[in-house]
């Protein structure tokens, strides 16, 4: 298994890696990853960061994942927001191409999972995926996610699903 360390990706992070990435690796002090972040990643800053200035409490749930070996960013994750009112919090991650398939998604996830049931108002962890991305179904089963449903996106297929805290 891959050791990974979360660290905050807080809205200062974002802002610098939306319009200078030689300034959010020196905001950093640390190296990224050449391929973090993906281009659907780059496309979604200006999204991520009009909703954190409707609910700063979003930064909380986000978080770069730095792999311990080599002590650089390989990619982030985090809550899509913060948790609803049934307790509910719906999650994203991605890895850097170069950093697939060694467990770093697991080992990240686990570490937000742990992170997350400290939390006495999340009762439940969601995620969706296509129901064609076979490693992301991997890391979800993996991380005793549940299958609860489909839904049809722009994209294809999504399977939803759930781990109850």
């Amino acid at each position: 298994m891959t050791l990974v360390r979360l660290i905050p990706f807080t809205t200062d992070l974002l802002k610098a890696l939306a319009f200078d990435r030689a300034a959010f690796v020196k905001a950093l002090s640390m190296p990224v990853c050449d391929d973090w972040p993906n281009q659907d990643f780059r496309d979604a800053i200006p999204f991520f960061l009009a909703s954190r200035s409707s609910n700063p409490e979003e930064e909380r749930w986000s978080f770069l994942i730095v792999d311990e070996a080599s002590s650089q960013v390989v990619g982030a994750i985090g809550a899509k927001s913060p948790p609803n009112e049934k307790g509910e919090m719906e999650i994203g991650y991605g890895v850097a191409p170069s950093q697939r398939n060694r467990g770093v998604a697991y080992s990240a996830l686990m570490a937000f999972l742990k992170i997350t049931s400290t939390e006495g108002s999340i009762r439940a962890t969601t995620a969706e995926c296509l129901e064609t991305n076979l490693p992301s179904i991997r890391v979800l089963e993996k991380c005793s996610f549940r299958r609860v449903g489909t839904r049809d996106s722009d994209e294809g297929r999504l399977i939803l699903w759930r781990r109850d805290i």
